[in-house]
């Protein structure tokens, strides 16, 4: 899947932001593919059996026209992601509304939830990130909006798409409306609310080195440090920490400490800015020389 920045949240705005942004994230070329599937599979009842799922009509032909070209495709796109479109488009595409409800909204994610599941034979997992940015919404329409499609898709008969969001709070009273509010908490489950907290330095060390171990083939590090020993600069090399040396490793986690904590994102963010440095640098193994380098323009 992909990633998007995140959309601005406003004092009207609805969960149509986040939903047309998770659609791209999702992108249109992964759910058409995953629909030819479904039409392959269902044939002549293909529209029937989104029908069926949806209980709409409108997003049924939304979907199936998605399966067509040009014209057509883009605007049952544009009418999936919740944009609107004229009354005229909406006549000769067949449509009796616009998708501006959540509950809509919700269920043509559940949906593209179902299309991955019997495509790929893998749950379609979502997420919305800072939505503590929430709180800006202040419009009464717009929080309901918010909370009836939370409500929709933490709903225990949702199997189809999972949803993970995130909140910067350490307190869930103070969290934003949609997501504090008793329903929304008792469908989320008390034990599903999990608390992130900072990493000493021990804990982000072993942080970051269990995601040198996902992001590096280990099957190709000894050739690696074997064929770029040059560039360590009179510094010890680890596999455990490689590209760092060994100090530079060290001069790494003194930068994303803040008073003797460090925040997980923070430290990602750092690590990538210090790997597209090195990408520009052409620089193979890290030293202390380089890391301080970028630590300190940082």
């Amino acid at each position: 899947m992909d990633f998007r920045s995140h959309f601005d949240i406003l004092k009207k705005s609805t969960f149509q932001v986040a939903h047309s942004a998770l659609l791209d994230a999702i992108g249109m070329q992964n759910i058409n593919g995953w629909l030819y599937n479904f039409q392959t599979k269902y044939q002549e009842k293909t529209k029937d059996e989104i029908q069926n799922f949806t209980q709409s009509s409108d997003i049924a032909t939304g979907f199936v026209s998605l399966l067509g070209s040009g014209a057509i495709q883009a605007l049952s796109w544009k009418w999936l992601r919740g944009e609107a479109i004229t009354s005229g488009d909406a006549t000769n595409f067949g449509l009796t509304t616009q998708l501006i409800q959540s509950n809509q909204m919700s269920m043509v994610l559940r949906f593209i939830g179902r299309l991955c599941r019997e495509a790929k034979k893998e749950a379609l997992i979502l997420m919305i990130d800072e939505c503590s940015n929430i709180r800006n919404v202040t419009d009464a329409d717009a929080v309901s909006h918010w909370k009836n499609a939370f409500k929709n898709l933490f709903d225990p008969d949702n199997k189809e798409a999972g949803l993970i969001i995130s909140v910067t709070d350490n307190d869930i009273d103070n969290f934003p409306e949609p997501i504090s509010d008793q329903q929304i908490r008792t469908r989320i489950g008390q034990g599903n609310f999990i608390m992130l907290n900072r990493f000493d330095r021990d804990e982000n060390k072993d942080f970051v080195k269990a995601v040198l171990s996902v992001a590096l083939d280990s099957t190709k590090v000894d050739a690696l440090i074997k064929q770029y020993s040059a560039e360590v600069d009179g510094e010890t090399i680890d596999k455990a920490t490689f590209p760092f040396t060994s100090e530079a490793f060290e001069q790494f986690l003194d930068y994303t400490q803040q008073n003797q904590q460090a925040v997980p994102r923070d430290t990602l963010e750092f690590l990538n800015e210090m790997a597209n440095a090195a990408i520009q640098a052409d620089k193979h193994i890290l030293t202390s020389e380089f890391v301080n380098s970028i630590g300190v323009t940082s």
